[in-house]
């Protein structure tokens, strides 16, 4: 896939390839489909958004509503002057890789550690690959909802209560946020955890 960011107050495309991973820092817009000469914002509303499907469409029918919309160009009135934040012209956005390539190279210590961080703590999200380790262990979904993903080895089992989730490689399992659950990976086990904590958005500069 091809991925659009603002980077440095310039637009690059990220080329992500088919079993690369790569983490999007906080504060870098990225999508942005506009055209050239055609990068000035219009109409523009900041909100907590904790339900899309009730909170954007008044939203948008505002902007059909407003002069913005009618004559396709900006007023002082619907353009925030001081926004809750700004893009981060000074971070340095990392190249993609692959999770495989990075598994292999790093298994011993996920063995030995039981995880390893794919990134450092710079990011609001924590992506982490953990491994055997100890063996079998309890855990807590702090923070967040938690999702799982079954890289390599033979099937983890992850058990919710009295209901036991069996993850073959490439399976998934988004666990809740606050349970408490058991890990048991085999020994040539590895698995992906991803989970965005709210509380870790200091890190990017919220």
């Amino acid at each position: 896939m091809c991925l659009k960011v603002l980077y440095n107050d310039k637009f690059k495309d990220i080329k992500i390839r088919e079993g690369e991973v790569f983490l999007l820092p906080g504060r870098i817009p990225h999508s942005p489909q506009r055209f050239e000469n055609t990068v000035e914002i219009l109409f523009e509303k900041w909100f907590q958004c904790t339900d899309l499907s009730t909170q954007l469409p008044p939203v948008i029918n505002e902007f059909f509503q407003s002069e913005e919309y009618k004559t396709g160009k900006p007023t002082k009135d619907n353009i925030e002057s001081n926004p809750p934040w700004v893009p981060d012209s000074a971070r340095r956005l990392e190249s993609p890789f692959s999770i495989k390539d990075w598994v292999a190279n790093n298994f011993n210590e996920i063995f030995e550690k039981g995880s390893l961080d794919l990134w450092d703590k710079s990011y609001q999200s924590d992506i982490i690959a953990h491994g055997y380790g100890s063996g079998k262990k309890c855990m807590v979904s702090r923070g967040g909802e938690t999702l799982f993903l079954s890289i390599q080895g033979s099937p983890v089992k992850i058990t919710i209560g009295n209901h036991v989730y069996e993850l073959k490689v490439d399976d998934t399992l988004l666990v809740p946020s606050n349970i408490e659950f058991t890990f048991d990976p085999a020994e040539d086990s590895v698995v992906v955890s991803i989970q965005m904590n709210p509380e870790h958005r200091s890190r990017v500069g919220f």
